[in-house]
């Protein structure tokens, strides 16, 4: 970089002379001029800017508390218990690992998604951008449609506004675009750039209490504190614990932990380190003296 008793004159003839300086002064400005912007763009998107859901302060991920780890996820049947016998959830919905080989349009692709219950979106309060997100109707016909992240429409589809209504194929099989996320969107696994309707009544293992395989978000009734839910699901797995001594003997209770907090807390570091280091260099770079 350049001192900064330099003028604008001296500043050009420095130029003239050494134009291979100044290409590579250039792109280093441009380099961490992007750098800035795309940090400054995730941290605020990740660590600062709400989520883009309905009072998302009401929003908990609901971990299945075990003796040997504090985040597990929930099997089927205990998970029906909690929510026909809590009294301060207004509702609770699930999510799952779900990858998929994306083909027949482009190149073939490994995308990771997430399958989710048909009620995922109406408890986090998120609308689509275009079309509409999946429906508990969705679930309850087994439907083979798909939504997809802002950011993989972007990317794989070239931001085709005709994508609503055209099936893509996925894992072999094909799958109707219902909808298009909104830009900001971040789905609790944050690599996941799609999602598909999971049906958990057909699944092989909705009466083993110990395939532990869900995971939840929850909203918070009106009113309802974390600490106070977490008494009200604690005294739930109590009862579990004493019923079912085999299968439940390592689950000990129920954790909840704000939304956003855990959709970020992963990055949350990283990004700020990097935040910082992008401010730090512009004033770092000032001090440096320009080549003879």
């Amino acid at each position: 970089m350049f001192d900064r008793s330099l003028g604008l004159d001296d500043a050009t003839r420095l130029f003239r002379r050494s134009p291979g300086f100044a290409a590579f002064a250039v792109a280093t400005l441009a380099l961490g001029i992007g750098a800035s912007t795309l940090v400054f763009t995730l941290v605020q998107t990740a660590l600062v800017r709400a989520l883009p859901f309905d009072d998302p302060a009401s929003l908990v991920w609901m971990y299945n508390a075990r003796t040997e780890r504090e985040r597990a996820p929930f099997s089927i049947p205990d998970l029906g218990d909690y929510h026909q016998a809590n009294t301060t959830l207004a509702d609770i919905a699930v999510f799952t690992n779900w990858a998929a080989n994306l083909t027949g349009s482009g190149p073939p692709e490994r995308l990771e998604g997430t399958g989710v219950s048909g009620n995922f979106f109406q408890v986090l309060g998120a609308r689509a951008w275009l079309g509409r997100t999946l429906t508990p109707a969705d679930e309850a016909g087994n439907a083979r449609v798909v939504v997809l992240t802002d950011g993989l429409w972007q990317r794989r589809f070239a931001g085709d506004l005709s994508i609503v209504g055209r099936d893509v194929t996925l894992n072999g099989a094909a799958y109707t675009v219902v909808g298009v996320l909104p830009r900001g969107f971040l789905f609790p696994f944050r690599e996941a750039g799609l999602a598909v309707p999971t049906t958990l009544r057909a699944d092989p293992r909705r009466s083993d209490r110990g395939a532990n395989f869900l995971r939840v978000v929850a909203r918070l009734k009106p009113g309802v504190s974390i600490a106070r839910a977490k008494a009200d699901l604690d005294a739930i797995a109590a009862r579990l614990q004493r019923t079912y001594t085999n299968e439940d003997s390592r689950k000990i209770g129920v954790n909840l932990y704000p939304l956003h907090s855990e959709i970020v807390r992963d990055y949350q570091q990283i990004l700020w380190t990097l935040f910082a280091a992008v401010l730090l260099f512009p004033a770092r770079g000032a001090s440096r003296q320009a080549p003879p």
